[in-house]
């Protein structure tokens, strides 16, 4: 993984356990909520949780075509769209 790519709050992969990702320290380690290495974890440890249509279906997208479309309503109204080029999500 990238750094510069990573965010308090990602879901990341370290040794086939998922968790998420509580601080990120300027010496390459991280903070995670994985058990089996509670807390730190290394930046090369960790992998990325792939998107996958079945993924994205199950957080209450619909299909459109070859794009993923969610509408929330509540107080405000949010809508995005994901639109999937060459197996990669834009």
């Amino acid at each position: 993984m990238n750094v510069k790519e990573l965010r308090i709050g990602n879901i990341v992969i370290d040794n086939s356990e998922i968790c998420e990702v509580i601080q990120i320290e300027s010496n390459g380690n991280i903070m995670t909520t994985c058990k089996s290495k509670f807390p730190i974890s290394h930046i090369q440890d960790l992998e990325p949780v792939k998107l996958t249509d079945e993924i994205l279906l199950n957080c209450g997208l619909s299909k459109v075509g070859s794009c993923f479309a969610s509408e929330l309503l509540g107080v405000g109204t949010l809508r995005f769209v994901l639109n999937k080029i060459k197996d990669r999500f834009l």
